[in-house]
């Protein structure tokens, strides 16, 4: 099967946007999310909304404290195919770590 939204290298890229016949599509996405236990026992701590998100704040910010840059944020981006996105990805910390 091949996605006209990745190339070669199955890296995102741009899509053919010119007119078309309408057609009816769906879509379906599926996402996993790995966070530490106290974030999600924040999430599943109350059912008013505002405490919710106040709990689960303050669970991953002290996570992060707490764990001294044992912690990862990944971010993708649909850019990736950017050359200069692509430096940047390949070398987070630039010439400045060096």
């Amino acid at each position: 099967m091949s996605f006209s939204h990745l190339d070669a290298d199955r890296r995102p890229t741009m899509v053919d946007v010119s007119d078309k016949t309408a057609t009816k599509r769906a879509a379906v996405a599926e996402a996993r999310v790995h966070f530490p236990a106290a974030v999600a026992a924040a999430l599943r701590s109350t059912a008013d909304n505002r405490q919710r998100v106040n709990a689960t704040f303050a669970a991953y910010f002290e996570y992060v404290a707490e764990h001294s840059g044992t912690f990862k944020l990944v971010f993708e981006s649909d850019f990736s195919n950017e050359p200069a996105v692509r430096a940047r990805l390949a070398d987070p910390l630039g010439s400045a770590a060096r």
